[in-house]
């Protein structure tokens, strides 16, 4: 079975933009005005730092990342639903599994709750990605996750 709408990364809400996380990568979704082109954006995608903004216009969101990236393996694109647009950013995560707390280090951290929410869906996402075949759907933690998320189940 498919990975399944029930386990969608868990959306945070940031100062004028959504991310979520999953365990390779972390997205972010801004808002914009529909007359908005790429033209019109200042986008900056580096290993330790992003920024995203309007030129001429205060940024959006700025500053050193939580984590380091592969900024030549990440993407940023403009969509359009609708009556809505917004620039979509992919950031490849360097370390596959860290967990963030936000995008930008020290700003729109997520809450301890939402924290736990986060890592519970990167891990089932490990145990479906690490054993294909068995359907995780519908899993559930209910204890405690293991110290280092990212070397569980590891077959050195």
């Amino acid at each position: 079975m498919a990975w399944n709408e029930k386990n969608k990364p868990v959306e945070a809400q940031g100062t004028g933009y959504k991310w979520f996380q999953n365990i390779d990568e972390v997205s972010i979704s801004v808002p914009i005005p529909k007359d908005i082109g790429s033209k019109q954006l200042d986008i900056l995608i580096a290993k330790d730092k992003v920024k995203i903004a309007l030129k001429g216009k205060p940024a959006i969101l700025e500053g050193p990342l939580f984590g380091s990236i592969k900024p030549d393996d990440s993407t940023w694109t403009i969509e359009t639903d609708g009556d809505e647009r917004s620039i979509f950013m992919v950031l490849q995560k360097q370390q596959k599994h860290q967990s963030w707390l936000s995008v930008v280090k020290g700003k729109d951290e997520v809450d301890p709750l939402m924290k736990d929410q986060m890592e519970k869906r990167m891990m089932l996402e490990k145990f479906q990605s690490e054993t294909p075949g068995f359907d995780f759907s519908g899993a559930e933690f209910s204890g405690n996750l293991p110290a280092d998320p990212a070397n569980f189940m590891r077959r050195d």
